[in-house]
């Protein structure tokens, strides 16, 4: 799930906004990994709490306090689901 500002979003009710997204994520050390997802997308308003168990899940408490009092000013946002349909991942350490 990724979240962005709302203005950023595409338009749901637009045919074109149905279109594979893809998203990678790679460590570098100490081996090169990575996995690269690919698959549809659904755009949403964010629902009332979501940042915060965000915030709270993946934060120490300290830093989702502080996040969570500064994100009180941001504007609204949207959530962003990927529901994978190819997956492709490599671990090149041993090369």
């Amino acid at each position: 799930m990724v979240r962005h500002g709302k203005g950023l979003a595409e338009d749901e009710t637009d045919p074109r906004s149905r279109t594979l997204h893809a998203l990678m994520v790679e460590r570098l050390e100490p081996t090169v990994r990575y996995v690269s997802i690919e698959g549809p997308v659904q755009i949403a308003d964010a629902a009332e709490g979501e940042a915060e168990a965000m915030a709270r899940r993946y934060l120490p408490p300290e830093a989702a306090d502080a996040y969570l009092a500064q994100a009180a000013n941001f504007p609204p946002e949207v959530t962003i689901r990927l529901t994978p349909e190819h997956w492709i991942s490599a671990d090149l350490g041993s090369l």
